[in-house]
């Protein structure tokens, strides 16, 4: 069942956003997911990615 404040096709319409979730928990912006993921990858640097796998352990 959906909250009365939230279109069934998971539309957020006054903030041009659109919403996903696990039914069982709660709404999730997708603008929010991806400027998330995006400062993850931009955190992400040169030096993270070319170490030898044995340096990770550390």
């Amino acid at each position: 069942m959906l909250a009365p404040d939230v279109s069934p096709d998971g539309w957020d319409i006054e903030n041009k956003d659109l919403l996903v979730n696990d039914p069982d928990d709660k709404i999730v912006s997708a603008r929010y997911l991806f400027d998330s993921f995006c400062a993850v990858l931009a955190d992400i640097k040169r030096t993270d990615i070319l170490k030898k796998h044995t340096e990770t352990y550390e």
